[in-house]
């Protein structure tokens, strides 16, 4: 068999093997308290052009800053847990299986109870881009 020496544009990684890449304000997801949640960087330079994805996880009792992004639009499907996300000031109770579509410009946070949420989010476009200054606003 002929091994190809070209660059591997490919992956295959369980979820619980991500290591954090590159982090949401410091590595931390801010809101009442010093660290709500976690972010992490899922896709690498030269995969997924233009998307951005990332594996969220919103401590137990925890509130976020409601943000919004300007440019980027998201859907977000819940691995585990349950909460409410905050859409434009409605709220709406979410648990594993959701999948929740987020428009440009919408200002959204998430509160959690006696359980964590859990959760993929895939941008378009994506949020942290190289060069470029990061697609988010916290709204007061």
């Amino acid at each position: 068999m002929k091994r190809n020496n070209t660059r591997k544009r490919w992956s295959v990684r369980h979820l619980r093997a991500l290591k954090t890449q590159k982090m949401y304000l410091g590595g931390e997801v801010k809101g009442q308290g010093p660290v709500v949640g976690r972010v992490t960087q899922c896709q690498r330079l030269g995969q997924l052009k233009g998307l951005g994805v990332e594996r969220i996880r919103v401590y137990r009792w925890k509130t976020t800053q409601p943000h919004r992004h300007f440019k980027s639009e998201a859907f977000l499907m819940v691995l585990k847990g349950q909460g409410d996300i905050v859409l434009n000031g409605r709220v709406v109770a979410v648990k594993e299986g959701y999948v929740i579509f987020i428009p440009p410009k919408t200002i959204h946070g998430f509160v959690t109870q006696g359980d964590q949420l859990e959760f993929i989010a895939i941008q378009r476009p994506a949020l942290y881009q190289p060069g470029k200054n990061e697609d988010l606003e916290i709204v007061e």
